[in-house]
């Protein structure tokens, strides 16, 4: 857009210029110190203008590019006005405004009024989280298997050993027992799920 007349007085009352003329640097006070709906819409403003949404999982993030490091903290302190926790850092000498947290970035994106993006993102990152639940879960599962079977084989072997050193003495109250847990430490377990006795 191009304004050919009276462009600074549209700049003055934009707040892109300040009462000497001079350009604001940061957001316009009016901004900066207006209601909640002000920052609401600053926010809104300089996500349409320059900013990012990753993918929801490990590092999903919510990211605005601003144009100083001015901007960058004016949009730091709106955020802190809606309850979220926003970040300012410089990145290849730009400056950037990034908020992590999955429950902020969808509060923010509410506030916006991006309720489609927000749908969007929000099924994305439960189908992350469910695939996520499932693996630890079978993660546990073969965890705990291992561990029982480690169990079986170390007490067999124990048994077998106590079997060894008592020879032709064991009580008669302990000898079926002790065979059974002798029997089944000299078993392993096959491929097929299937008990086998060892050779």
């Amino acid at each position: 857009m191009r304004v050919v007349r009276d462009g600074d007085s549209l700049a003055r009352q934009a707040g892109l210029l300040d009462g000497r003329g001079r350009p604001v640097r940061g957001l316009p006070a009016v901004v900066v110190n207006g209601a909640v709906a002000d920052a609401v819409a600053a926010w809104r403003g300089a996500f349409l203008a320059h900013g990012s949404l990753t993918e929801p999982g490990r590092s999903c993030s919510l990211e605005v590019t601003c144009p100083g490091p001015e901007a960058a903290l004016a949009l730091v302190g709106a955020a802190r006005r809606l309850g979220l926790t926003a970040k300012a850092r410089e990145v290849r000498s730009a400056d950037r405004v990034v908020i992590r947290d999955a429950d902020s970035i969808a509060q923010l994106l509410t506030r916006m009024g991006a309720h489609q993006t927000l749908l969007v993102w929000e099924e994305k990152r439960m189908r992350k989280e469910v695939r996520a639940s499932a693996n630890r879960l079978a993660n546990f599962d073969d965890a705990n298997l291992r561990r029982s079977a480690q169990a079986a084989v170390a007490a067999g072997a124990r048994v077998a050993r106590a079997l060894e050193i008592l020879g032709d003495e064991v009580p008669e109250h302990l000898s079926t027992p002790a065979y059974c847990a002798w029997a089944t430490s000299r078993r392993r377990w096959t491929s097929s799920g299937a008990w086998r006795i060892r050779p």
